[in-house]
C-alpha cells in the first residue's frame, strides 16, 4: 500500500512538472504571437512619447532612446540641446514599439543576444518611425522631412542609421551617439545622390564598454564607402556609454546650422 502511495505521489509530481512545462511553452508561444502581431500592425500602430512643441515651431528633432529605456530618458536632454539657438525647435521622443524580454523599458528591435540580426524588427521600427515623422510631426507642424533631424543613442542610433537612408525623403541630418551600423551591405547599390548629401555626425566615447568606439569609426568608413560625403565624427576620451556635457554641446553646435530658419 505504501509503495502505491509513493508511486501516486511520484506521478503527481511528474504531472505537475509537465503542467508547468506546458505553461512555460504556452507563455513563450503567446509572447511570440504578440510580437509577430505587433510587427504586422503596420500603420495602425503609431509611436508615442513625450514632446515639446513651441507655438511657432517649424523645425523638429526626434530623439531615439536606447535598449531598455524610454522616450523620457532622452527627452530630459531637450532643454539643454535647445539652449542657445534652438529654443523654437520642437522635440519629440517616442517610445520604441516593443517592450524588452525582461519587461523593463522598450526596444527598437530584439538584440537576439547582442548579435544585431533582427532584420524584421528594425525594418518594422523604420516603417513606424517614417509614419510617425510624416503623420505626427510634419503634418502637425506643416513642415517636411528636410526640417527634421534624428538624434539617436545606442540602439536608437542603430535604428537611425538604418532608417534614415531608407526613408522616401531626406532628413535634415542624423546625430548618431554610441551606436553602430546594421545591414549596411544592403545599401551597396544605393544610388540616391540626394541622400548622400544628408549630414551624419557620429559621436562616441573612447571608454564605451557596451558598444565600442571602433563601431562608430567603422560606421564612418562604411557610410563614406557608400558615397555619403557630409560626414563628421567625434570620439571623446574618458567617456563611456553615456552622454555628458561635451556631447550635449556638440549636438547643439551641430544641429543649429542644420535647423536654421
Amino acid at each position: 500500500m505504501t509503495g502505491k502511495i509513493k508511486m501516486t505521489n511520484k506521478r503527481i509530481i511528474n504531472i505537475g512538472a509537465l503542467c508547468l512545462f506546458c505553461l512555460f511553452l504556452a507563455s513563450v508561444f503567446v509572447i511570440f504571437v504578440c510580437y509577430k502581431m505587433n510587427l504586422n500592425e503596420g500603420e495602425s500602430f503609431m509611436l508615442s512619447g513625450p514632446e515639446y512643441v513651441p507655438e511657432e515651431a517649424k523645425k523638429a528633432v526626434v530623439l531615439l532612446h536606447g535598449f531598455g529605456s524610454d522616450g523620457d530618458d532622452l527627452f530630459g536632454l531637450a532643454p539643454y540641446i535647445a539652449r542657445g539657438g534652438l529654443e523654437d525647435v520642437a522635440f519629440f521622443a517616442p517610445n520604441a514599439p516593443t517592450t524588452t524580454p525582461m519587461g523593463m523599458g522598450y526596444q527598437w528591435f530584439s538584440d537576439n543576444g547582442w548579435t544585431f540580426n533582427d532584420r524584421d524588427g528594425i525594418e518594422h521600427s523604420k516603417a513606424l518611425l517614417e509614419s510617425y515623422i510624416q503623420k505626427h510631426i510634419c503634418n502637425q507642424l506643416g513642415i517636411g522631412f528636410e526640417d527634421v533631424a534624428l538624434v539617436g543613442f545606442s540602439q536608437g542610433t542603430m535604428t537611425s542609421l538604418f532608417a534614415a537612408p531608407r526613408f522616401e525623403k531626406k532628413l535634415a541630418g542624423v546625430v548618431a551617439l554610441s551606436g553602430r551600423m546594421m545591414f549596411h551591405e544592403e545599401l551597396e547599390e544605393y544610388d540616391e545622390d540626394e541622400f548622400h548629401k544628408m549630414p551624419v555626425h557620429l559621436i562616441h566615447g573612447e571608454a564605451d564598454e557596451v558598444v565600442e568606439a571602433e563601431e562608430s569609426r567603422i560606421a564612418y568608413s562604411e557610410l563614406e564607402g557608400l558615397g555619403f560625403d557630409n560626414l563628421t565624427i567625434d570620439i571623446f576620451e574618458e567617456l563611456g556609454h553615456a552622454i555628458d556635457e561635451r556631447v550635449i554641446n556638440k549636438i547643439n553646435a551641430y544641429l543649429k546650422p542644420l535647423l536654421a530658419e
